[in-house]
């Protein structure tokens, strides 16, 4: 062996030189799979092969909530106020955009005043359909109800209480009504009791000016149909 040369291993290695020539050769087989995998899976995903998961995100809008109604969701004895909705999705007047917001807000004001006089308060929306299914749709446009019911047209049994039974008033559409009643429920059985109708506004018109002139309970306003 001459000057300057390395030495040499029994078996003709150069200590060292194996080590570096052999680390890149392991490094290039550990990565050429993951690569390999890395490209078979980016083009199944392409093509559609493996699904890719979605996630929906719902914010939270504080302005949306605030002013939209929001039925309790309770149900308790005492004293209660309903709204009752009347409409179709045939009647053009009830499908006056300006109506919708009408409604939204007299659904809120009418909830506050019940809060005030601790009692409850629901919105029923009745749709003089004969079509359900039309009807829930036009009811839909309206926003949250805590109740509502649909279809047979004039038959439809909401119509038949509100307009033709105990509390009679004009079948005519838009119209709403403002209902005062106590729940009475014992032993699992609900009713009501001492029900009968405060205000009744027949026409779009006329919800218009018994709302601008802050929703009276009064029945001897001029605007309203008893």
């Amino acid at each position: 062996m001459r000057l300057g040369d390395s030495p040499m291993t029994s078996n003709g290695v150069t200590p060292g030189r194996g080590t570096q020539s052999g680390g890149p050769r392991r490094a290039r087989l550990v990565w050429l799979p993951i690569l390999l995998g890395l490209a078979i899976g980016i083009g199944a995903r392409a093509n559609g092969l493996i699904p890719v998961p979605e996630i929906d995100i719902e914010w939270s809008l504080p302005a949306t909530v605030a002013t939209s109604y929001r039925p309790d969701g309770t149900l308790a004895s005492g004293g209660e106020t309903a709204l009752i909705y009347v409409g179709s999705s045939q009647c053009v007047w009830s499908n006056a955009p300006e109506l919708v917001t009408l409604v939204g807000n007299l659904k809120l004001e009418l909830q506050a005043r019940a809060r005030a006089e601790q009692r409850g308060f629901v919105a029923v929306g009745i749709a003089r359909d004969m079509v359900a299914a039309n009807g829930l749709a036009h009811l839909r446009k309206f926003g949250a109800f805590d109740e509502v019911t649909s279809g047979r047209s004039w038959a439809n049994i909401g119509l038949l209480k509100y307009i033709y039974g105990d509390m009679p008033g004009r079948a005519a559409t838009p119209q709403v009504l403002v209902v005062s009643r106590t729940v009475h429920a014992e032993g699992g059985h609900y009713g009501f009791r001492d029900e009968r109708v405060l205000v009744r506004v027949i026409g779009l018109e006329a919800i218009k000016a018994w709302i601008l002139a802050g929703s009276p309970l009064d029945m001897n306003a001029s605007f309203l149909d008893s």
